[in-house]
């Protein structure tokens, strides 16, 4: 069982296009640089801390890229990402299962809905997270109502 769960829903991508794959869809610029502004102050006490670091991430390009820009904040290489089918395919109780699967800290990035549902019943409250927000829960607490140890919403 995890100490420490963060959730994050990816950043903001690119417009659904008929030209476009969803799943090829990337983050803005802008998305992507305010992910870059904000990440490192939310992550740097998740750096410092004391055990392993897993970073599951959708096979979707914007949540990849998401999942990169989290690397990069807390200083580990983004080879280190893995690939979550769970999260590609927005299965809530996979994701749940896969997260409590692993120790210290596991960040999974992910899509709405489910990145919502899972924010849900882990903390007991109907949550809805906006692009780029990282939700961290303390997985030490009760197993449906855990508690929230930072929300940030990137601006």
């Amino acid at each position: 069982m995890p100490e420490m769960i963060v959730l994050v829903r990816h950043g903001k991508a690119e417009p659904r296009s008929v030209l476009v794959r969803d799943q090829a869809r990337k983050l803005t610029a802008k998305g992507r640089e305010v992910l870059e502004k904000n990440y490192p102050a939310v992550f740097a006490d998740i750096a410092e801390a004391a055990g392993p670091v897993t970073v599951l991430s959708s096979a979707a390009t914007r949540t990849m890229q998401t999942a990169e820009v989290v690397c990069e904040a807390l200083g580990i290489p983004t080879d280190e990402i893995v690939e979550l089918n769970e999260l590609t395919g927005q299965d809530e109780e996979g994701i749940i299962r896969e997260l409590r699967d692993h120790e210290g800290v596991v960040i999974a990035v992910g899509h709405s809905p489910s990145i919502d549902e899972v924010a849900s019943r882990l903390t007991g409250r109907m949550r809805s997270m906006l692009k780029g927000e990282a939700l961290g829960l303390d997985a030490t607490t009760s197993p449906t109502r855990m508690s929230v140890l930072f929300d940030c919403v990137p601006k």
